[in-house]
């Protein structure tokens, strides 16, 4: 089952306390979602995980999931980020695949740069996984 959410009170908070989320973000949380969904990990176990992304997307996002999880495609973690304090290197160095964070992006100060990143969709699903 693949849900799509409002982010939770409790979640912004959260998001808060680990800088993932800033009131210099010019992403709403009203423009955020969680989306929670079923996957399959690298051994065949089916785990329940989470992303955040950005409300225009969700749709597409969502079925992308159920389409995964109906092929049994693996991955590793799919944890929201700040379960590593907003630390993109920490996520990556656990093969999380992640969707928003609202961080600048390294060597760039400019609010561009900050959106475009907190707006980006899977682009690290699997990250340390390389297939051969």
């Amino acid at each position: 089952m693949t849900q799509i959410l409002a982010i939770p009170e409790i979640m912004q908070q959260y998001m808060i306390e680990t800088n993932v989320w800033t009131h210099k973000c010019p992403l709403a949380f009203e423009r955020l979602r969680l989306i929670k969904t079923k996957h399959y990990d690298f051994s065949g176990h089916i785990k329940t995980g989470q992303i955040i992304i950005f409300d225009l997307l969700a749709e597409s996002v969502a079925e992308i999931f159920k389409q995964l999880f109906k092929r049994q495609f693996p991955i590793n973690s799919l944890q929201t980020i700040e379960n590593f304090a907003g630390n993109d290197q920490e996520s990556m160095a656990a093969n999380n695949s992640l969707g928003f964070n609202f961080r600048k992006i390294a060597g760039s100060d400019k609010i561009t740069a900050w959106l475009i990143h907190g707006i980006r969709y899977l682009s690290y699903t699997n990250y340390g996984f390389q297939p051969k």
